[in-house]
Order: structure tokens, then C-alpha cells, then sequence
């Protein structure tokens, strides 16, 4: 054998290094975006879910969200409208996060919408509106634009007299004018 064929044998030993060093690279790869869109899943997931543990559990606060969504009655202190901005700030905080989630390819395009659903539910309450009108210059421009291209739509609510869930329907006068 001579160096020429030698050095043939050693190119293509590691030219096969490389596309077997290529192929471990993309599996790696393939597997750390999994890992990444899994953790961001589970961020958006916990977030929302200890808010809502914490309505749950809080009775006043629930009131006050209520109150702040219905704005009617008004709030009885400026305590509770700044609780009422909190809330609404960390519901539309979490909306947001998990909107430039899904534009950054980190959740799945499924993930958003449902919380766009869950977020169109909320936009149209007089208090969030007004809320909106007025905080709206905290959030990201992109997430603006995708809140303003949202229909609003009737949230959920349980009705005690037939002791279902409901999509709540407002009697004249009462949230929307």
C-alpha cells in the first residue's frame, strides 16, 4: 500500500467522522429543543395555574376580580383597585409570555390559543377594557397588536339555579352597556 491510498483510507475515516459527529449533533440538538419546549410549556402551565389556585383559595380576592372585571359595583378602596390592576396585570402578563413563547417556537401554536381563548373570555369586561386602555403601554407592541385582532367572547360561569356551568350571558344593564 502505498501514501497516496493511505491517505485516501484516512479522508474518508474522516469525512465518516464528521457525518457520524453531524448526526449526533442533530439528535442533541432535536432533543435539547424538546427539552426546552417542554420547560416552557410547564412555565406557562404553573404560572397560570398558581393564579388561579390563589382565586381559588382567596375568596375576597375573587370578589375583587369580579367586581374589577364587572366594574360594577366600583371598588370599595383604593386597596382593592390595586389588587383588581395586579390581577389583571398578571393575567394579561402570562397571556403575554406565552404569546412571545409561541412567536419564539418555544410552545406550540395549540398552547397559545387556548390561552387566547381563555384571554379573549377576559378582554371584554368594562373594567378590563378600561384597565387595558390604561396599562396597555407595558406589554410588547406584537402582543398589542394580537390583543387588538382578538374578539372578545363570553366567559364561563356556573349558574347556582340550574347548577351548571353556563356561557354567561349578561341581562341589559348588567357588564356591557
Amino acid at each position: 500500500m502505498n501514501w497516496v491510498a493511505i491517505g485516501a483510507i484516512g479522508e474518508m475515516i474522516g469525512g465518516a467522522a464528521v457525518i457520524a459527529t453531524l448526526i449526533y449533533l442533530a439528535i442533541q440538538l432535536r432533543q435539547n429543543t424538546k427539552g426546552i419546549r417542554s420547560q416552557s410549556y410547564y412555565n406557562v402551565v404553573s404560572g397560570k395555574n398558581a393564579l388561579y389556585r390563589e382565586l381559588a383559595a382567596d375568596e375576597e380576592l375573587f370578589v375583587i376580580l369580579g367586581k374589577g372585571l364587572a366594574a360594577d359595583p366600583p371598588m370599595a378602596s383604593i386597596t382593592e383597585g390595586a389588587r383588581a390592576h395586579l390581577l389583571f396585570y398578571a393575567f394579561m402578563n402570562e397571556f403575554e409570555t406565552t404569546y412571545l413563547l409561541y412567536k419564539a417556537g418555544a410552545v406550540e401554536e395549540e398552547i397559545w390559543l387556548r390561552d387566547k381563548a381563555q384571554m379573549a373570555g377576559m378582554i371584554g369586561f368594562p373594567g378590563m377594557i378600561d384597565w387595558w386602555n390604561l396599562a396597555k403601554q407595558y406589554f410588547h407592541k406584537e402582543f398589542l397588536d394580537e390583543v387588538a385582532a382578538t374578539n372578545p367572547i363570553l366567559p364561563i360561569t356556573y349558574d347556582p339555579s340550574i347548577g351548571k356551568f353556563v356561557q354567561a350571558v349578561p341581562e341589559e344593564g348588567q357588564w356591557f352597556d
